[in-house]
């Protein structure tokens, strides 16, 4: 892990998974990016490499999948952001979080673009508008959060 440059904003990409493709993934990918998220792929990493991943990583976004479980190697404060395409759905990964003491919010996806065999597959679309919008709220809790820090000192 030396030599690995490990972004502190992820990305988790799910392209190479079987299930759970995000189908407008480059268009994710445009608006995160200027938000300084890098996108990686976990299939190009063992256990202990992915745990160290997660442990450097001040936030995370990914699409609901067993690669959030890594989640448990996070340090305190770190932010995820679940991408969920599945309609009423409550996964463990709020919970992990709220033990872990992360700051979890979810995106809920829209079904109504994906074509049946998109939505047999479990491929999820998210909807940019949405994104920015979650993405711009977290830049103003981390304002606030400075803001207040400051003022302290």
């Amino acid at each position: 892990m030396k030599n690995l440059s490990i972004p502190k904003k992820l990305f988790i990409s799910r392209k190479k998974a079987s299930s759970r493709h995000i189908v407008n993934e480059k268009e994710v990918l445009k608006i995160i990016s200027k938000y300084g998220y890098q996108s990686i792929l976990l299939e190009n990493y063992n256990a202990i490499q992915q745990a160290n991943i997660f442990n450097r990583a001040k936030e995370i976004i990914a699409v609901h999948g067993s690669g959030l479980a890594n989640i448990i190697f996070c340090k305190t404060n770190t932010k995820i952001l679940e991408i969920d395409g599945f309609e009423g759905h409550k996964g463990p990964y709020s919970g992990i979080s709220k033990m872990m003491s992360l700051h979890y919010s979810h995106l809920k996806t829209n079904a109504s673009k994906l074509s049946q065999k998109e939505i047999e597959r479990a491929y999820v679309f998210v909807d940019s508008e949405k994104l920015k919008s979650k993405l711009n709220q977290n830049q103003n809790e981390d304002y606030k959060t400075n803001k207040i820090s400051k003022k302290k000192n």
